[in-house]
């Protein structure tokens, strides 16, 4: 390959960058760390890319800065900005031409000649992005146009492919297998500005920690060509540059600039089993007969609905993301402000498990008051607010299945139980009494550290309220017939006999 193509991801700008203003603007890696504190966000339209970004620039700072601990990490965020001569030294000194996109030798993210017993074979390059979504429903791309990318637009399609491509036949009867983070939510705080954001996700970092590992660990642009067997990260820097993908893109003149139009791929490192739970930006949950298993999105599911998960202490049957563990010691160590307010977000997609379909790319957020992060007791009511909301719903499915029975009845034979589950499903009270609730569930969180009593009690009755406007809505347009009435009658009966049991909760709380 010519060594005319050059796109040195250092200063070119492909990175997007939104401004106090609110313009975007794309920046080269040295670029987006030196002026951080000036940026409000990286964001990219798709989720998937915005979190890869976000790793890659942890990556750096965490090879660059450390922190060793929480003393180190006061250092970093005490000076409002990163060392611009240490990010210098390694992007342009050491670590020079490493980041060239088409560097001969040491493409980045990308390998200059390919390994293994599969034959890499040669796709379009916008196959990556469709790859990525897998559905045209959420890429405006059809897997039959031929379009080429830019340089730039090339780089963030190829980070996120790393992340995020899902495992699917390569060439029968040889698999892909997921990449480290195709499966599960990737957890990121978020503060007023760029700075804040990556400092309060730049984790302790040592030979062990936050992930150990066989070696030395180095990113992935420092690495030598390794051997294509199943293995373990060598440490965090490692996982997060992880090159499941053998990849060259393959750059073409177009006038006076050039676009890359085709690629190569081939099998890349695939992830032991010993390292698919050791994510920190990740929030796990344990089963009897799979472990602990990294929380995903689901379709029609909100992510606050895992929160016994995200925002609880370890326990035997949950792991948070270790960036929240990591920030209850800063704030034990008097590094953050117990009023200080931040955003959890979360990226990803919702995928079939072992399947390599997309359902939907998502990004959401939760409010993180600092207050909670060390707190025994706010964080104990959190797992309980969910709870607390499934019993409504439980309640809320029960009343009804009641009314789906009472209505299909034959006299003295009972309704058949496929047609009251499609019944059910047609009622659609879930549908709406669920996302009725993710306003409120934000109010909790950043009510709980003001006053948490009042908190919790407000949110339960919500959920009493939000239940039986619910339940009001799907009997809305129903006849009135006898019939119906009764089952109408019966089912709210059922209703608030289930919901008794929260109703309860309100009482005690207003009495304590």
């Amino acid at each position: 390959m010519s060594q005319n193509f050059s796109f040195a991801l250092v200063n070119e700008p492909w990175i997007p960058c939104v401004l106090p203003h609110g313009g975007v603007e794309e920046r080269g890696i040295l670029g987006t760390l030196e002026d951080a504190a000036g940026i409000i966000r990286v964001a990219d339209r798709s989720p998937l890319v915005t979190a890869s970004l976000h790793r890659l620039l942890l990556a750096v700072l965490h090879r660059v800065f450390g922190p060793e601990d929480e003393t180190a990490w006061q250092g970093i965020w005490g000076n409002g900005r990163f060392d611009q001569e240490a990010l210098k030294e390694y992007l342009e000194g050491k670590c020079a031409g490493r980041f060239d996109l088409f560097h001969p030798e040491r493409p980045f993210y990308q390998v200059a000649r390919f390994s293994g017993k599969v034959k890499e074979k040669e796709n379009q390059a916008c196959s990556l992005i469709q790859d990525l979504s897998k559905d045209t429903l959420f890429d405006h791309y059809h897997e039959d146009q031929d379009y080429p990318l830019t340089p730039a637009f090339a780089a963030r399609t190829l980070v996120a492919y790393q992340a995020y491509h899902r495992g699917g036949i390569f060439r029968p009867p040889v698999s892909f297998t997921d990449c480290p983070t195709a499966r599960h939510a990737t957890f990121l705080v978020h503060g007023n500005n760029l700075f804040e954001t990556l400092c309060l996700n730049l984790l302790e970092y040592g030979d062990d920690r936050p992930i150990m590992g066989p070696g030395k660990d180095l990113p992935a642009w420092e690495q030598e060509p390794v051997e294509l067997t199943l293995e373990q990260p060598r440490g965090y820097l490692d996982f997060l540059t992880w090159q499941s993908r053998q990849v060259r893109l393959v750059p073409e003149r177009e006038g006076d600039s050039f676009l890359v139009r085709n690629a190569l791929l081939g099998l890349g490192r695939k992830l032991s089993s010993d390292g698919k739970d050791v994510d920190p930006l990740a929030a796990y949950l344990r089963n009897k007969k799979e472990g602990y298993r990294a929380v995903p999105f689901r379709e029609g599911k909100a992510l606050w609905r895992d929160s016994s998960a995200i925002f609880s202490l370890r326990t035997e049957q949950s792991k948070p993301p270790k960036t929240l563990e990591w920030l209850a010691r800063l704030k034990d160590h008097g590094s953050l402000p117990e009023e200080a307010f931040y955003s959890l977000d979360a990226f990803g997609a919702a995928t079939e498990p072992g399947q390599d379909k997309i359902h939907l790319w998502r990004q959401e957020h939760l409010p993180l008051p600092a207050a909670i992060l060390d707190s025994e007791e706010l964080l104990a009511m959190i797992p309980d607010a969910v709870d607390r909301a499934e019993i409504a719903a439980n309640a809320l499915n029960r009343a009804a299945r009641t009314f789906a029975s009472d209505l299909l009845a034959h006299g003295d034979m009972p309704a058949d139980k496929k047609e009251v589950s499609r019944q059910v499903e047609h009622l659609g009270v879930l549908s709406v009494f669920w996302p009725r609730l993710d306003e409120a569930f934000h109010r909790l969180l950043a009510n709980l550290p003001k006053n948490p009593e009042a908190a919790l009690e407000g949110w339960t009755a919500h959920l009493v309220r939000t239940a039986r406007d619910s339940f009001d809505q799907a009997m809305r347009d129903l006849d009135r017939s006898a019939r119906t009435t009764k089952a109408m009658v019966h089912a709210r009966g059922a209703l608030n006999a289930g919901l008794a049991k929260i109703v309860e909760l309100i009482g005690e709380e207003k009495a304590a």
